[in-house]
């Protein structure tokens, strides 16, 4: 007796060790839906048959990543950025464009360490910038409102205790 799942019995005419054959659907030789076939769906023998990954061919180098360049810029205004910021202020504006080609470089996901090392020194610059003003407003704020620019600098010297500084006369 069979019973209507046994592997051993044939289903449909069909022997049970040979696979269903696949026919080409052109002409052997000329493209099919796949690309080009041979005359049972394999492809021509002159063919090279290559194991690519990617477009890279295997144990080849990797290709160099595009787009280093925002990832560098971003931890060259990071570096800077200090520098500027107690040299002549300006290390705020290069901290800001720092910070923001560092993110867009985070984004692109190319060179993360340089990108990464440029946003938080441009951030640790921002804080620094924000912490100086901060200070200045709170110590010197009663000195800004006087009438010359002698008196000023007298009250800022005053207050930091330099009271034995040379004043340009």
């Amino acid at each position: 007796m069979t019973t209507p799942g046994d592997p051993n019995q044939p289903e449909s005419g069909r022997e049970p060790d040979r696979p269903a054959e696949r026919r080409p659907e052109g002409p052997p030789g000329q493209p099919g839906p796949y690309g080009e076939q041979g005359q049972y769906g394999q492809p021509p023998p002159y063919q090279q048959q290559t194991p690519y990954a990617y477009g890279q061919p295997y144990g080849a180098p990797p290709a160099p990543k595009r787009g280093g360049g925002l990832a560098t810029t971003a931890l060259v205004l990071g570096i800077l950025s200090p520098f500027l910021l107690f040299a002549c202020g300006f290390g705020t504006l290069t901290a800001i464009a720092g910070l923001i080609i560092g993110i867009i470089a985070l984004t692109r996901r190319v060179h993360l360490g340089r990108a990464w090392a440029g946003i938080v020194l441009s951030a640790l610059t921002l804080i620094a910038a924000v912490a100086v003003v901060t200070w200045s407003y709170a110590n010197f704020s009663d000195c800004m409102g006087l009438s010359t620019q002698a008196e000023v600098q007298r009250c800022v010297e005053d207050k930091l205790g330099l009271t034995g500084a040379v004043t340009p006369q």
